[in-house]
């Protein structure tokens, strides 16, 4: 039948002789199995057939799944060679140093075959054991449930999902003959939506390739694609411009799409940033596939307009940009750094926008050459700090428009379409900024690292590793300050998808298991924060001229209880919806036992990176009717826009949304 991308296979390998060994298991969609465990041998005095050995083998199901068939090559013909394979699905997570977390093996001659035991440390992991036998296993150990016995040799396969971390033994009964026995316990993946949050796809199914999206002040989902990687040439594409491209407004909670035609240059690779008034500033794209040159252009989408009616271009600026990072800066302004400029060099200038009289400033050197996408965050001394992907870290200090050098990360390599995100900002510990960047490079790593720029001597230093390596990823805030890292794959637009998503807990400095969305999230794939504090998934598009068109919907943990859907704490009318660097204000709550108060600002998103993704939190006390907030103190902490106010109680539930606009 065919297989599932994502699943796990194991393959258990028993024959009835130890001078033969297994050289290798392969499949027939690419893929090389690992082994987990073996041989383990019953060796008698002579080998006519009457001994025994038994090896188990592992691997997921790669991208695209489809008809499989499994191969097994021995180091000579085997005596009765007995295959068992087995296809699991949702119950194993692939850590990258290997999913088989602990193995035993023994041989014996009783009427019960017994493996040893095997020590977890998670409570929902995969304990799989199997046997071989010279007479017939009559059913599955106490605890496990039967998978396979094969007929006539009697050998079985069989597993159970561990009930709490620790020691596990495998056994079967059977005839009183020689026997060998395998357990491995899989690293598992827990199933309470409570523990691990849920994944759903939407029915709504995305008209373009959302390349580029952006959160609106209204809660709905802008998305830009341009020619989408699909050039002009090629058959089936967007015709070239003076035919307008396509964007589109989403609204998620009715699943609709609003349609807007008035894009007359291509922004496909471009740069976006959210201004203060809630407009969405896009500057740079492609004015030629193969090589690449970039596009000076600019415009505004004004949410407030009519979709169709809502971009309007404006100055364009000095040189071209393609791949360029788009900055909102703590005046309201916006840095344009890096891409590819009309002749197809790196631009290694800075342009600054002035939203009040749509200009561009003058172009000023870095003094270096950036990587294209740039990873920036603007620090709350306002200067920009660049993280990646190149090893190379520096700061930009817009008062002066001068660079320095930094630091240089600890993974030697580029950590090309990882991400890097801003950790939370928080009074109590006086908005100390720590940058972490995660995965990147070809073929992919899944290290993270973390700097404290707040550090006499900032350094980067190693994160816990994610459950997989990760090109092509998204990293999401959430209200409660952990990070969504999910998506991407092993190898770029290639090898094996990232269908496992983890959850990155700051405080303990720890990952755990956010479970697994059903589409591969590859090149060009987008994820956002949504104001009712799930998140939205979408895109992936290793091929021209192809793309993912379901789009998925991940609630996070603290939306479940082990019982059902959590009660979320509200915010009423009457909180306000404009509020000043400093002020006091009131929000609005009948809820108790409020945890953490903090504003999100909504996100920019394309290729593998979230421009303006930021979390601040907020003092506050209650008072009657509400609580009494305390505002970011200025716009360095937090640059001047649009944020999310969420109020999260002590049970880790966020509130649905507030949206606000953070003002001089």
């Amino acid at each position: 039948n065919p297989q599932t991308a994502g699943n796990f296979n194991i393959v258990v390998v028993g024959w009835n002789d130890v001078t033969a060994g297994v050289t290798s298991v392969k499949d027939s969609l690419g893929t090389t199995y690992q082994l987990a465990v073996g041989p383990t041998k019953y060796n008698l005095a002579t080998d006519g057939g009457g001994n025994l050995s038994q090896s188990i083998y592992y691997a997921a199901v790669p991208p695209g799944g489809g008809a499989n068939t499994v191969t097994v090559t021995f180091s000579q013909a085997p005596q009765y060679p007995d295959i068992r394979i087995m296809e699991f699905s949702g119950v194993v997570g692939l850590d990258p140093a290997g999913p088989s977390k602990a193995t035993a093996g023994a041989s014996g001659n009783s009427a019960i075959s017994s493996a040893g035991p095997v020590t977890t440390t998670n409570a929902y992991d995969l304990i799989l054991g199997a046997n071989m036998t010279f007479g017939y296993t009559s059913g599955p150990g106490t605890g496990f449930t039967n998978i396979v016995i094969t007929d006539p040799d009697g050998d079985i396969a069989e597993y159970k999902i561990a009930s709490s971390a620790g020691s596990y033994s495998a056994t079967a009964p059977m005839a009183s003959d020689p026997w060998v026995m395998q357990t491995v316990a899989f690293q598992g993946v827990p199933t309470s939506a409570s523990v691990i949050g849920k994944w759903t796809t939407q029915t709504a199914l995305a008209p373009i390739n959302p390349v580029h999206s952006a959160l609106l002040k209204n809660g709905k989902i802008l998305i830009v694609a341009g020619s989408g990687n699909c050039p002009p040439s090629q058959t089936g594409c967007p015709p070239a411009p003076p035919t307008p491209y396509s964007a589109y407004v989403y609204d998620p909670v009715a699943q609709t799409f609003t349609q807007n035609t008035q894009i007359t240059w291509d922004m496909f690779c471009n740069g976006a940033a959210l201004l203060a008034t809630g407009q969405v500033l896009f500057a740079g794209g492609t004015i030629q596939y193969d090589p690449f040159h970039g596009s000076p252009n600019a415009a505004i989408f004004d949410p407030s307009q009519p979709v169709a009616s809502a971009f309007t271009n404006k100055n364009s600026m000095a040189d071209g940009r393609w791949y360029p990072t788009l900055t909102t800066l703590p005046n309201g302004q916006v840095m344009a750094f890096s891409g590819l400029n009309k002749t197809g060099s790196t631009n290694n200038t800075v342009e600054i926008y002035n939203p009040a009289s749509s200009t561009w400033s003058s172009p000023v050197s870095a003094g270096w050459t950036p990587s294209l996408y740039p990873r920036m965050h603007v620090l709350p001394n306002g200067q920009v700090f660049f993280s990646g992907p190149a090893p190379t870290s520096y700061v930009f200090n817009p008062s002066s428009n001068t660079s320095s050098y930094l630091t240089k990360t600890k993974y030697p390599n580029t950590r090309s379409y990882g991400t890097s995100v801003l950790l939370p900002l928080t009074p109590a510990k006086g908005y100390d900024p720590k940058v972490m960047i995660l995965g990147g490079d070809n073929p992919a790593t899944a290290t993270t690292e973390i700097i404290d720029l707040g550090a006499a001597t900032p350094t980067w230093q190693y994160g816990p590793n994610m459950s997989q390596p990760r090109i092509e990823m998204n990293a999401v805030i959430l209200p409660t300050g952990k990070i969504l890292a999910l998506g991407g794959s092993s190898v770029d637009e290639a090898g094996q998808a990232s269908l496992n998503a983890d959850l990155y807990d700051p405080v303990a400095n720890t990952f755990s298991s956010a479970g697994a969305n059903a589409y591969a999230r590859l090149y060009h794939s987008v994820a956002l924060l949504l104001p009712n504090a799930t998140v939205w998934v979408a895109g992936g598009n290793p091929t021209r001229g192809t793309y993912e068109q379901h789009m998925e919907i991940y609630q996070p943990p603290y939306l479940f209880t082990s019982s059902g859907l959590a009660k979320q704490p509200s915010i009423g009318s009457g909180t306000p919806t404009s509020i000043a660097y400093g002020s006091q204000f009131t929000v609005k709550t009948t809820a108790s036992s409020i945890a953490s108060v903090v504003l999100v600002r909504m996100g920019a998103v394309t290729h593998a990176f979230n421009t303006d993704q930021r979390l601040v939190g907020m003092s506050f006390a209650s008072v009657t009717g509400g609580l009494n907030v305390t505002a970011p103190p200025n716009s360095n902490v937090a640059p001047p826009g649009y944020y999310m106010l969420f109020i999260v109680d002590n049970f880790g539930v966020p509130s649905v949304a507030w949206i606000v606009q953070l003002h001089s």
